[in-house]
């Protein structure tokens, strides 16, 4: 609150997807294409190149920032 007024809480949304090793170049995850787990996926500022936010791929290569 400020002044009097509520600005309330803004969720900016979720990123996710999954780090997978990619054998037929053709970017899109098919049959055959594994996972890959324990991969540091970082977000970062469109102006910066420093990371602001970082997780780890799960066990199938997966991840999810909230």
């Amino acid at each position: 609150m400020l002044n009097g007024k509520n600005f309330g809480a803004i969720k900016w949304g979720t990123l996710s997807g999954t780090v997978f090793n990619d054998i037929n170049g053709d970017t899109l995850l098919t049959e055959g294409e594994e996972g890959i787990s324990n991969v540091t996926v970082y977000v970062r500022h469109s102006e910066t190149t420093t990371p602001f936010d970082s997780v780890l791929t799960s066990s199938n290569g997966n991840f999810y920032f909230n």
